[in-house]
Order: C-alpha cells, then structure tokens, then sequence
C-alpha cells in the first residue's frame, strides 16, 4: 500500500508549488492556506 493521499499545510509559493506537482502526478491533494 502506497501513498493515496497527500496533504499539505501551508499554501505559500513553496506549498502551492508541492501541491501542484502531486495533484499533476494523479494523487489527491488537501491544502490549507
């Protein structure tokens, strides 16, 4: 069992940038500003 999910806390530039490459790549993203 792999990673499903990623969350990440903290949407600045950094945080939008990780986000954004997960959900890219198929997995399902919760951020929260």
């Amino acid at each position: 069992m792999g990673i499903q999910k990623v969350m990440v806390i903290g949407a600045g530039q950094m945080g939008s940038g990780i986000a954004q490459v997960f959900a890219m790549s198929g997995y399902e993203v919760l951020y929260t500003i």
